[in-house]
């Protein structure tokens, strides 16, 4: 999928979107979920975006969890 963040402060283009990459990956009765996104434009923004992404993907499993 793409996705494009008003907060980077970007114009609204598609060379400014990223490209999210989710891949789902059985590991024996669990589930393993990867996340990878391009086209940050410093090491910095890299950084932040993980840092939101791994606060998305741990509700996310939280909620799975929960049933």
């Amino acid at each position: 999928m793409t996705h494009f963040s008003p907060l980077s402060g970007q114009e609204d283009i598609p060379e400014n979107y990223h490209t999210v990459l989710y891949e789902l990956e059985r590991d024996g009765e669990r589930t393993r979920v990867s996340l990878t996104q391009d086209n940050n434009s410093s090491e910095e923004a890299a950084e932040h975006s993980r840092a939101n992404w791994e606060k998305m993907l741990a509700g996310l499993k939280e909620v799975v969890e929960a049933g």
